[in-house]
């Protein structure tokens, strides 16, 4: 029996390591993150509500719906309505953001940010330019880190034509 703890724990501990792993988010290039978007656009939260998903997902979700205001990747409309698990990032009604969505899953209906948070930058207005309160992520160009809104978009829409 002295003999076989010392494997079992040696086991345990290799395979509780491989948990850890499974919830750790690889930081997303820029171009990663504009291909493997479904949507990116700016909008402002104007409706949030709290259901449980009977039908597809068959989870507790937060339906978000966005008033678009530039869409720069995909048919956005108007308006944007889509629902996300409650264990996604969230967002404040009456704030502006702009988001990298992934294409809604065909079995639950959830839609998600590319790269979990990665894909959500917030946006504030001052002095009638918008920044972001995190800076964009690295780019393979080599382009530096940005803060403002109309440098990010543009280099969206270059790298929408590449």
């Amino acid at each position: 029996m002295a003999r076989k703890f010392p494997f079992f724990l040696f086991t345990f501990l290799l395979l509780s390591s491989f948990k850890v792993l499974a919830f750790t988010v690889m930081p997303t290039l820029f171009e990663d993150a504009v291909s493997r978007a479904h949507l990116i656009f700016k909008g402002t939260v104007i409706d949030r509500a709290i259901e449980d998903d009977a039908y597809e997902s068959k989870k507790r979700v937060i339906y978000y719906k966005f008033q678009i205001e530039e869409c720069l990747k995909g048919i956005c409309g108007t308006t944007y309505l889509f629902k996300q698990g409650k264990n996604v990032p969230g967002y404040e009604m009456g704030k502006t953001y702009l988001l990298f969505l992934s294409e809604e899953n065909s079995r639950t209906g959830l839609v998600s940010p590319v790269g979990v948070s990665e894909g959500v930058y917030e946006l504030t207005l001052k002095d009638e330019k918008w920044f972001m309160t995190q800076p964009s992520p690295k780019a393979k160009s080599g382009d530096e880190p940005t803060n403002n809104y109309d440098i990010f978009k543009e280099r969206i829409l270059k790298q929408l034509k590449n």
